[in-house]
């Protein structure tokens, strides 16, 4: 059940090694590695910015922001997306 005023958490288990489509939401992101390493993407205003994520490394962004990430190297990556706020 979704609580509007609190957190809501995802976990991916593996991640594409190519980029797919980017997301945007009203919402407030934070992505935590607990596994393998990962390339995030970030572009607001047309202009995109790279963040490289090892394990136990966090960002945050907001969910307006357009955003998608991938898996780097062969360790299966296991990554928790909390979101937050209405």
């Amino acid at each position: 059940m979704h609580d509007p005023d609190g957190a809501d958490v995802t976990e991916f288990v593996g991640a594409p090694r190519e980029f797919g489509e980017f997301f945007a939401h009203g919402r407030r992101e934070l992505l935590y590695v607990a596994r393998g390493r990962i390339e995030v993407e970030l572009r607001e205003d047309g202009v995109s910015r790279l963040a490289v994520l090892d394990r136990r490394d966090t960002l945050t962004y907001s969910g307006a922001a357009e955003h998608r990430f991938r898996q780097l190297g062969d360790v299966t990556s296991i990554v928790l997306v909390v979101h937050s706020g209405g």
